[in-house]
């Protein structure tokens, strides 16, 4: 019933520029993310929690969650990503907000299933060895799984998790960069730069995609009308 992980791809971050630009531009996020943190701590935005992510850790991001990264340790990480498609995503529902102690057999499914990837086309059946691998790195995630989420909790002098609580707070207004501004006393080119120091990307780019995930989300779970998901997610 679950069903093997199907059009699965890897990739490496190797430094936060990338890594905060990669998480705006991917707006379209249907498919499940999984993480590994091998190199450099840093904060995960999750909706409306924030998590942090050690290295040897793993994160399981659902499709259509909300997620950006800020509050790294330095500007060199080194974090594998691994993407799928599910037929059954309400299997990794339990992992969701949850990170995840990377214990041996986790670590040598995933190397398996990595060396599976990067020779998929020169073996025979590797392609199908691939699948089992990834299939069975997400069960050993799962049997391993320990919940470190906690209520969202703002970091001090955090400005990230300041402007998501602003959102959750106020989900079917129409905000602004001016109204964000002025909510935090500040003029909107100094607004701008500090979260852009923080963030790594634009506050305009930021908002924008967490309505955008918002929507898809409500649009994927609920019954909703497009006008009511509009007027949900803080379109006009």
């Amino acid at each position: 019933s679950l069903g093997l992980p199907q059009n699965i791809l890897f990739f490496r971050r190797a430094n936060k520029q990338v890594l905060q630009q990669e998480s705006i531009e991917n707006r379209s996020h249907h498919r499940v993310v999984a993480i590994f943190n091998l190199e450099t701590s840093a904060y995960v935005h999750l909706d409306h929690l924030e998590v942090e992510l050690h290295p040897n850790e793993a994160l399981i991001i659902p499709p259509h969650q909300f997620h950006h990264f800020s509050n790294l340790a330095t500007n060199k990480l080194n974090w594998l990503f691994c993407t799928f498609e599910l037929a059954n995503p309400s299997y990794i529902e339990a992992l969701r907000n949850k990170v995840i102690p990377m214990n041996d057999a986790i670590v040598q499914s995933l190397s398996e299933a990595l060396n599976a990837y990067i020779h998929a086309k020169e073996t025979p059946h590797s392609a199908d060895e691939l699948q089992a691998l990834v299939l069975t790195t997400i069960i050993r995630l799962k049997k391993a799984a320990t919940d470190h989420s906690a209520p969202y909790n703002i970091i001090a002098d955090d400005i990230v998790s300041k402007v998501n609580l602003a959102l959750i707070e106020n989900p079917n207004i129409e905000l602004t960069i001016a109204v964000i501004a002025d909510h935090f006393k500040l003029s909107e080119s100094r607004m701008r730069a500090v979260f852009r120091d923080s963030a790594g990307v634009s506050l305009g780019k930021y908002i924008l995609n967490y309505k955008i995930h918002t929507a898809l989300s409500l649009l994927a779970n609920t019954k909703l009308t497009i006008s009511d998901v509009a007027d949900q997610s803080g379109f006009t």
